[in-house]
């Protein structure tokens, strides 16, 4: 059955050398948007020493620059989702998304200097939908560009990348 909440996926692949940005969604001046799922791996070994990354999902108050993907509908046989597009904007990349504002949820990564160690698996966030990992309400944001949730990586100089994908639904 059809649903009329638009459902959006966004993968990413961020090299966490400066502050960035894995996504960061502002949602449209009359909609809002809720994360239902974000996935997130580090895939790869400091260049230098070990290194530790923050990751913190955050709200942002200001709209940001630059960085724009363009997210997909989840399902294209959906008549509410298959010939839509997102209201908002969804941004990716070092120093794109707006003014930090409340954090949510923080968690570091340790990321080793060399293949000594095995990689993470992935780290798995469902929010609002149960299941067997993680769940708890769903991060939302307000209507208006100003208001956004974003992934960002607050600093890891000498850390290789971290990819993923975040899914949300416009309402």
């Amino acid at each position: 059955m059809a649903s009329p909440l638009k459902k959006f996926s966004v993968p990413f692949n961020v090299a966490a050398t400066a502050a960035a940005d894995a996504f960061c969604i502002e949602a449209s001046a009359t909609k809002r948007a809720r994360v239902t799922r974000v996935v997130l791996t580090n895939y790869g070994f400091a260049t230098t020493a070990t290194v530790n990354v923050v990751a913190q999902l955050l709200r942002t108050t200001a709209a940001g620059s630059g960085g724009v993907v363009t997210p997909k509908p989840e399902d294209p046989v959906d008549p509410y989702g298959a010939a839509s597009v997102y209201g908002g904007i969804v941004r990716s990349g070092v120093g794109v998304g707006g003014a930090a504002g409340d954090i949510l949820k923080e968690m570091m990564f340790n990321v080793p200097a060399t293949p000594a160690m095995p990689l993470s698996p992935p780290v798995v966030f469902n929010f609002g939908g149960g299941g067997p990992s993680y769940s708890e309400p769903s991060p939302t944001t307000g209507s208006g560009v100003a208001s956004g949730i974003a992934l960002r990586f607050t600093v890891g100089a000498g850390a290789s990348g971290f990819r993923g994908w975040v899914e949300f639904i416009e309402e």
